[in-house]
């Protein structure tokens, strides 16, 4: 029924894409849309629109977000991405094109593919570039998610100091992104294991019980198991058994998975070693030993085979005992020997300087623009000097003509004057003359 109103939801929405669709020549565009929407939190729809998708009917740019949209619903829907090698093609074209955005959804998936594909290095550096893009779009959550998945290369290689210091980031940001609960409890989950693993027990106990009360908030069983089990380790480790019991017995009833199931019996194996109730403790160490075979988990196989050493030590089996020390030896040296702790460490350090040049490039870019800035403010002011320099000289010359002219002007009023005096005396002498006569 479920996958029948499934199909029936996808149908509405490919026929809903296509009428909202009027302006564009190519449906196929609008489905590429909607399954962007869907790919987080509905990859099973999203994936179904994608399937619905004619990928050669679609432009260089939407094919490439229909690659990374594709990777991350597979991804979101627990499928394996080991061989979408063309996520790498989809992040050097958002790179190019400078879309801050998808190259940092690109780069985030690039780094899940390496890290399926058990290469570190490229895998972390991946993760790096994502923050990096992530921070430019202001994409806090994927911030966050690309910090807990560098801090996680860390803890896988055993470098738990690095771990912690981006798990801390990452739980930073989620504290405050809404609807995040989620990812709190798996970087709480992970604080917690990793201070376990530096021996700080007081600090994984704290974290431990905060993710213990958030799972208990959120009513999530799943956590609630899982926290509570590595609550009972701790509390196996300083010897409160019967805390530790109550813990582990609480763990196996909540649990639904095969793989917690396993590493709790485990525990309650290597609990009752420590107590010495060797029936209790053959209980659980034959459900290891049936389930043995088909473990994968190397750190369930290491605990199994150091667990049933000690088991069989109690019991005198020297044989049995010196087989299983044999076996956690050659599990301890096929690990070294995996390690990628010095591609790790060369992938931080290539990023580093990678970082550094991109800063000198920017600066000298900076630099250059200021220079040109400058040289082109200096040529403005140069030209403009001139300018007032040459209007200047033209406005004295000027007012260097007007006065001279307006000297010339003066001069010749003054001898207008000066005539018009001489003619005054001349008229009036002539007048005196014709008085002169009449008399």
């Amino acid at each position: 029924m479920n996958n029948f109103f499934l199909r029936i939801a996808c149908l509405v929405l490919i026929f809903a894409s296509l009428f909202s669709c009027k302006e564009n020549d190519n449906p196929s565009s609008a489905l590429l849309i909607q399954a962007q929407k869907l790919a987080e939190s509905h990859p099973v729809e999203a994936l179904a629109l994608l399937d619905s998708i004619q990928a050669g009917s679609l432009d260089k740019g939407d094919y490439m977000l229909y690659i990374v949209t594709c990777v991350q619903a597979k991804f979101k829907n627990k499928q394996s991405i080991a061989n979408d090698t063309l996520i790498f093609e989809a992040r050097d074209y958002f790179e190019s094109k400078g879309n801050y955005a998808q190259s940092a959804l690109a780069h985030f998936y690039s780094g899940n593919v390496y890290y399926q594909k058990n290469i570190v290095g490229k895998a972390l550096k991946s993760y790096m570039e994502a923050k990096y893009y992530a921070n430019l779009s202001k994409d806090t959550i994927l911030i966050a998610r690309s910090q807990y998945n560098i801090g996680y290369q860390y803890y896988k290689q055993d470098v738990m100091d690095s771990a912690l210091l981006h798990y801390k980031i990452a739980l930073n940001l989620f504290d405050k992104i809404k609807d995040t609960d989620n990812l709190k409890m798996q970087t709480i989950y992970s604080m917690g294991t990793a201070f376990y693993s530096n021996y700080d027990l007081d600090s994984s106990y704290y974290y431990l019980n905060k993710g213990l009360d958030l799972a208990k908030l959120t009513n999530d069983q799943t956590y609630q198991s899982i926290f509570t089990k590595n609550l009972g380790i701790i509390d196996r480790v300083r010897g409160n058994y019967e805390e530790a019991t109550i813990k582990l017995h609480s763990s196996l009833a909540q649990t639904t998975s095969s793989i917690d199931s396993l590493r709790i019996y485990l525990n309650l194996s290597n609990l009752y070693n420590c107590t010495e109730q060797l029936d209790s403790a053959r209980f659980y160490t034959d459900l290891l030993k049936k389930h043995l075979p088909e473990t994968t988990d190397r750190g369930i196989l290491k605990g199994t085979y150091a667990s049933l050493l000690e088991y069989n030590k109690q019991l005198g089996n020297y044989i049995d005992a010196l087989r299983y020390a044999e076996l956690e030896l050659k599990l301890n040296e096929t690990i070294k020997a995996e390690s990628q702790l010095l591609e790790l460490f060369d992938a931080d350090k290539k990023y580093a300087l990678e970082q550094k040049d991109k800063q000198i490039d920017y600066f000298r870019s900076q630099l250059v623009f200021w220079l040109l800035i400058s040289g082109v403010v200096f040529l403005s002011l140069l030209i403009l000097s001139i300018r007032l320099s040459k209007l200047s000289k033209s406005h004295k010359e000027e007012i260097r003509l007007q006065a001279e002219k307006y000297r010339n002007i003066k001069d010749q009023l003054i001898l207008m004057a000066a005539e018009y005096k001489d003619i005054e005396a001349e008229i009036a002498s002539m007048l005196d003359d014709e008085a002169d006569k009449g008399d």
